[in-house]
């Protein structure tokens, strides 16, 4: 039984040996996978350093998008303001024009009136 015994631990011995053996063509595989991967995540990084610099680009454009948004809207408001102003001014002329035709159109009314008043009475005169 030992003899057995022995034989049986010889050969898992040499199985472990053969298993052993195997490592490094397993190594060998693992090293390409592993460059593999390398390779995968500097093409990564270098994509994420790509993506940093557009961020960057679109962060500079989106603060100068930004500045000429509010210059535009203080030109705006200056441009509203001035156009307010003009509006309350021709307001305030075309009030006067029309004061000024409502006196007009008064004093040719009380003419009318007087020379109506005044044909009305040569007209009597005449038939006396």
């Amino acid at each position: 039984m030992p003899q057995e015994s022995l034989e049986v631990r010889m050969e898992s011995l040499e199985n472990a040996v053969k298993a052993l053996a195997a490592l490094p063509g397993r190594f060998a595989g693992l090293d390409a996978r592993m460059e593999g991967l390398d390779a995968r995540m500097e093409g990564l990084d270098a994509r994420m350093e790509g993506l940093e610099g557009r961020m960057d680009a679109a962060e500079t454009r989106i603060g100068n998008l930004e500045v000429q948004v509010l210059q535009l809207r203080d030109e705006m408001r200056e441009g509203f303001s001035a156009t307010n102003g003009k509006i309350a001014a021709l307001d305030e002329r075309m009030q006067q024009l029309n004061d000024e035709t409502r006196r007009h159109m008064l004093v040719l009314h009380e003419e009318v009136l007087n020379r109506i008043a005044l044909i009305g009475e040569g007209g009597k005169r005449r038939r006396r």
